[in-house]
């Protein structure tokens, strides 16, 4: 089994906004929800 730690971003959602405006006419990049966003940090590689 492995676990993770996830990371809320939610006070960096309106400067997420602002950097996916930024490449917004971009080919080939899909954006994600702002509010949804986090950091998944691996933390154990193995969990028992």
């Amino acid at each position: 089994m492995r676990l993770f730690v996830c990371l809320e971003c939610d006070e960096l959602a309106s400067e997420l906004t602002a950097i996916q405006e930024l490449f917004r006419e971009a080919s080939g990049l899909r954006f994600t929800d702002p509010t949804q966003a986090h950091l998944t940090v691996p933390i154990f590689s193995s969990f028992q």
